[in-house]
């Protein structure tokens, strides 16, 4: 459940990037990504404890949201 909905958050967060403007993937995609550890990193104080599984949801989220975004933008180029 939680997991899945890192997946899914991370994965729209850099859709838009891969079908628009992929050439700044380059920054985005890590850019993501430390933005996921950094919500890890700082939960412990808010009362929340780090799951670095939801790191790896996100990183996973990242790279699917990229080749859905990428495979979308080059059907659409196709047409």
């Amino acid at each position: 459940g939680d997991k899945f909905l890192h997946y899914l958050a991370f994965a729209a967060l850099v859709l838009p990037c891969a079908i628009l403007t992929p050439r700044r993937l380059m920054v985005v995609a890590p850019a993501a990504l430390v933005y996921g550890a950094v919500i890890e990193l700082v939960q412990p104080s808010v009362g929340r404890s780090a799951e670095w599984l939801d790191l790896v949801a996100d990183a996973i989220g990242i790279v699917c949201g990229i080749l859905a975004g990428l495979g979308f933008s080059l059907s659409l180029r196709r047409q």
